[in-house]
């Protein structure tokens, strides 16, 4: 990965979400063609677990087919598949490896035939069992700048949203949106919460920010670019692009903020709060996949830590930790009891 790629039309086709998923994939693989090292990007979406693949793409298909990545998948020493799946990941399999990667027998199997010396893995939380999975070949060893985790990370982040938007519009009536906005930011409808006037300012700043990043700073500093263009509005919306019959081009803004369990006495905003603490996220990408403030985080944090008895937030993290086990064993028992009836 150079300096410099287009990393805003990588999130331009996460959020376009026109097609089925597969077809939805393969923009998608088609756009990470800037991390693409000669050997093809794989995409594809995990519903469970990490071999029940229900979508999938690849740029290169005659090397890399579904067969194969589950191969793969199943061949991944517990230090890296513990690293990426729980939620959300950026790694390279050099990077998590314990010992020599030739050692391995995945590399002997897998990389080394198909002329790979290393792998670099993304994974997208959407906030449910679904992760989004970017799997770029590598033919050299690669350590991740901290420039590069940083932009991955966020990719990492419209790609879990945008996959939530998309399951969401599935289950629901495609015709609900909060507001319509035109793509220099002024509010032209809005409903519901997103009318309070609080709410249309900073809709119509963030639509500047992300036209600011689709535009001019995508060419200058793709880094800066992502930063503008951040996860959500306010903790609750997406802005997706919308064109209508005679070609004119309007952003919609449709509710799609993550919905985790909720906990006693806690608000939904706390309760995220909570949950992307404990999945190991910092209050700067929190802040980032949320668009607040870092201060509204960091604040927000500290009121959860005083509800639940928690005397730091490492503490915290260390509960909420106990929270998400205590529901996935449960979620489990609840699966087997199913299955027995």
């Amino acid at each position: 990965m150079g300096h410099k790629h287009d990393f805003v039309a990588l999130v331009e086709q996460a959020y376009s979400l026109e097609g089925d998923t597969d077809s939805w994939l393969a923009r998608i693989a088609s756009a990470a063609g800037v991390l693409d090292d000669g050997l093809g990007v794989i995409a594809y979406r995990l519903h469970g677990d990490i071999t029940t693949i229900d979508a999938f793409a690849s740029t290169n298909p005659n090397t890399y087919d579904r067969s194969v990545v589950i191969a793969a998948t199943q061949m991944l020493p517990p230090e890296y598949s513990s690293a990426l799946f729980p939620t959300r990941a950026v790694t390279t399999l050099s990077e998590r490896v314990s010992g020599p990667l030739d050692e391995h027998p995945l590399y002997e199997r897998l990389l080394k035939p198909a002329g790979m010396e290393d792998a670099l893995g993304l994974v997208a939380a959407d906030g449910t069992d679904a992760l989004i999975v970017l799997s770029v070949p590598l033919r050299c060893r690669k350590t991740l700048s901290p420039r590069e985790r940083a932009q991955l990370d966020r990719l990492a982040i419209h790609l879990g949203a945008a996959n939530r938007l998309r399951r969401r519009l599935q289950a629901e009536r495609f015709d609900q949106l909060d507001a319509v906005l035109s793509p220099d930011g002024k509010v032209i409808e809005a409903r519901g919460d997103a009318a309070g006037a609080d709410v249309r300012n900073e809709l119509r700043s963030r639509a500047r920010d992300i036209e600011r990043a689709r535009t001019t700073v995508r060419h200058e500093d793709d880094l800066e670019a992502l930063e503008l263009w951040q996860g959500l509005v306010a903790g609750r919306w997406s802005i997706c692009d919308h064109f209508d019959t005679d070609g004119r081009r309007f952003l919609i803004v449709r509710e799609n903020d993550p919905r985790f369990p909720s906990e006693a006495g806690l608000s939904q905003r706390e309760t995220q709060l909570l949950e992307l603490y404990g999945r190991g996220q910092s209050q700067k990408l929190i802040a980032y996949e949320l668009g607040v403030s870092p201060t509204a985080v960091s604040l927000g944090l500290r009121e959860v830590a005083r509800k639940l008895g928690a005397v730091s937030l490492a503490e915290l993290a260390a509960i909420a930790n106990k929270m998400r086990e205590l529901r996935s064993s449960s979620d489990g028992a609840c699966r087997q009891s199913r299955g027995r009836s």
